[in-house]
C-alpha cells in the first residue's frame, strides 16, 4: 500500500510540476501575445493615418484636376474666340485691299 501511495504521491508531484510549467509557459505565451497585439494595433493605426494622409492628397489633386480643366476650358473657348476674331479680321483686310485696288 505503501509503495502505491508513493507512486500516487510522485505521479501528483509530477503533475504539479507540469502543471507549474504549464502556467509559465501560459503565461509566456500571453505575455508575447500581448505585445504582438500592440505592435499590430501601432501598425494599424500608422496605416490608417497613412490612408487618411493619402485621401486627403487624393482630394486635393482631384480638386487642382477639376481647376486645371476648368482652366483649360477656358483656355480652349479663348483661342476659338481668338480664332474666329482672327478670321473675321482677315476678311475685313481682304475687303479692304480689295476696295484699295479698285480706287
Amino acid at each position: 500500500m505503501t509503495s502505491a501511495f508513493k507512486e500516487n504521491e510522485n505521479v501528483a508531484v509530477k503533475a504539479m510540476d507540469e502543471a507549474h510549467q504549464l502556467q509559465i509557459e501560459k503565461r509566456h505565451l500571453e505575455e508575447m501575445l500581448n505585445e504582438v497585439q500592440e505592435e499590430l494595433q501601432k501598425e494599424l493605426s500608422d496605416l490608417r493615418n497613412v490612408k487618411k494622409d493619402k485621401e486627403n492628397e487624393v482630394e486635393k489633386l482631384q480638386s487642382e484636376i477639376e481647376r486645371l480643366k476648368s482652366r483649360c476650358n477656358d483656355m480652349k473657348q479663348f483661342l476659338k474666340e481668338n480664332e474666329l476674331e482672327k478670321q473675321n479680321l482677315k476678311k475685313k483686310v481682304l475687303l479692304l485691299n480689295s476696295d484699295l485696288k479698285k480706287k
